[in-house]
Formats: C-alpha cells, sequence, structure tokens
C-alpha cells in the first residue's frame, strides 16, 4: 500500500517529542529517518529500525542534504530555554527558514511544524515572539504545512515530567509560587497520535491545530506528578517577583543550570489554554486524561 513507502524525515527525531513520533511512526511501518545532531544513540535504542542522520537546522546545507528523498518533514525542534549556542532566534526562527528552504530545494511540499500553545497570543517572551514568526513563516511558505501547537505534553521519558522526577531525587522542592496561572496538558500519546493522522490521512492541511485538555495550575501539575510517580515531597514555593528576579540573576552566571527559566515561569503563571475539542473537530481526535 502507499503509505508503506511512505519516507518521512523527523527533525529533531531525538528529543522527546520526536522520539515519540518516530516511534510511531515506525510501529506503522512506514520509514523513518531521524535527523539530529547526534543521531547515533537513539539509533541504536530503536534496533536500527529508523535511518538516523546528522544535521544541524542552523545549517542550511546539513539540513537540506538531510531531508533528500523524504515525502513528508516534521519539525519537532524547538528548545523552552538558551544553553549555550542554542538560542530562541536561532532555533525558532533561523532553523525555520533553513528548513523550509531546504524542502524547497527538494521539492517537498507537505510540512508539520511542532509549534507550543501560547503562541499567537502577545504573551511577552522571547521564547513566544521567537515562536510566532516561526509559525508565520510557515503560513506563509506557499507547502501544505500543518502547524500544532500543545499544550504542556506528558510523557513519563521526557519534558516536565523527567524533570520533576529528577528533582524529585531532593526531599525538599523550592520552586516558584506559580498557582496563579492556568495551563493544560496533553500525553504525548495523543500528541503523536495527531500527527501521525495528520500525515497519514492528510487532514488538518493550512491548519493551526491546538492540543490542550485538562486544565490546571502549573502547581497542581507538579503535585499531580509527585502523585504519579509516588512521591511525597515539601515543597517550599518563593514569592513570584522575588524568584523572577533570583533566576534573572542567575541565568546569566549559571547559564542552562538553573532547572527553569524566567520566561519559564511567566509562562506558568499567565492563563494559557485552548478549546479541547479543537483536535476532535480537525482530526477526529478525544483527548485523554495523561493521569488518568
Amino acid at each position: 500500500s502507499k503509505i508503506e513507502n511512505m519516507k518521512v524525515a523527523i527533525i529533531g527525531g531525538t528529543g522527546f517529542i520526536g522520539r515519540n513520533i518516530t516511534k510511531r511512526f515506525v510501529d506503522e511501518g512506514i520509514n523513518v529517518v531521524a535527523i539530529s545532531r547526534n543521531p547515533i544513540k537513539f539509533y541504536e535504542r530503536m534496533g536500527g529500525k529508523i535511518e538516523a542522520r546528522e544535521a544541524n537546522i542552523l545549517y542550511p546545507q546539513q539540513i537540506s542534504d538531510a531531508i533528500r528523498g523524504c515525502d513528508v518533514v516534521i519539525n519537532c525542534a524547538g528548545i523552552i530555554r538558551e544553553k549555550g549556542g542554542n538560542t530562541f532566534e536561532g532555533v525558532h526562527i533561523q532553523g525555520v527558514i533553513n528548513i523550509l528552504h531546504a524542502l524547497k530545494e527538494n521539492r517537498i511540499t507537505r510540512f508539520v511544524h511542532i509549534s507550543a500553545l501560547g503562541a499567537g497570543r502577545g504573551i511577552e517572551t522571547r521564547y513566544f515572539r521567537t515562536k510566532e514568526i516561526g509559525e508565520k513563516l510557515v503560513v506563509e511558505s506557499g507547502l501544505k504545512w500543518t502547524i500544532f501547537r500543545p499544550s504542556i505534553v506528558i510523557g513519563e521519558d521526557g519534558g516536565i515530567f523527567k524533570k520533576i522526577k529528577d528533582l524529585s531525587i531532593s526531599p525538599v522542592l523550592i520552586l516558584p509560587d506559580m498557582r496563579g496561572g492556568k495551563n493544560q496538558v496533553v500525553s504525548v500519546e495523543d500528541l503523536t497520535n495527531a500527527v501521525f493522522i495528520s500525515v497519514v490521512k492528510k487532514m488538518a492541511v493550512k491548519s493551526i491545530v491546538e492540543l490542550g485538555g485538562r486544565e490546571l495550575s502549573m502547581d497542581e501539575l507538579i503535585l499531580r506528578i509527585l502523585q504519579k510517580i509516588g512521591k511525597r515531597r515539601l515543597i517550599i514555593r518563593l514569592p513570584l517577583q522575588f524568584s523572577l528576579s533570583l533566576i534573572k540573576t542567575g541565568e546569566r552566571i549559571l547559564d542552562g543550570i538553573i532547572p527553569i527559566s524566567s520566561d519559564e515561569i511567566i509562562m506558568a503563571t499567565q492563563k494559557i489554554t485552548c478549546s479541547s475539542t479543537e483536535v476532535a473537530e480537525k482530526l477526529g481526535i478525544t483527548l485523554k486524561d495523561p493521569f488518568e
């Protein structure tokens, strides 16, 4: 059948979301090219069931070579905080420019872009500003694009779940007071399913799909994760403004070492939600509660 002959390139294929999308396509018997700066370990973990190609999205020629021969490109490259040479502008804007250029060079027309819930709402953080510019480039590309804006993605092998698990080694968690915001969660399985259906059934083309289920504050989310991994921890909540000024100072000194950035705190204390039925209307998927 036609879908078995499809070749899908997944950029950022070894990151939390990319790995899960890769596994889903592989399970369905589809050829996957996982593209990242160091794909070899993942290639071995997948038992050689994928093709692994090394490329950095900041180098246009590398990306163009890496996606050659593919029918669909899925971009999962994104950062939540800057570290070393990885800047928001580099990954979310220049990287997207390079990827779109590579698609045109290779005459590939189908493109799926993973963005984030909160983009397009004018939230003043560099994270969202750069995500918005990246989205605009995709929308104006003339390709058959689909943009996904997942809320906070929950899965045991990465993202916030893993971060809290790692932090919970300590008996006390010292956190900013993030009880004020409203966020949503989506299971990594639901996100990968949405991407899979969109690609295979050619659905939600030229459409932005927002994915958000249960609403909760970042504080409640952390408690739910601790509960799920069966750990009771004392949480000390520091006043928000104090935390922000502390972290802003620390960020400059401790590049990428502090487990949470000031941008993340600002995002955690906003109301960032969407209609939980949108994905059902666009792709026929009902979202599950990741904590059930």
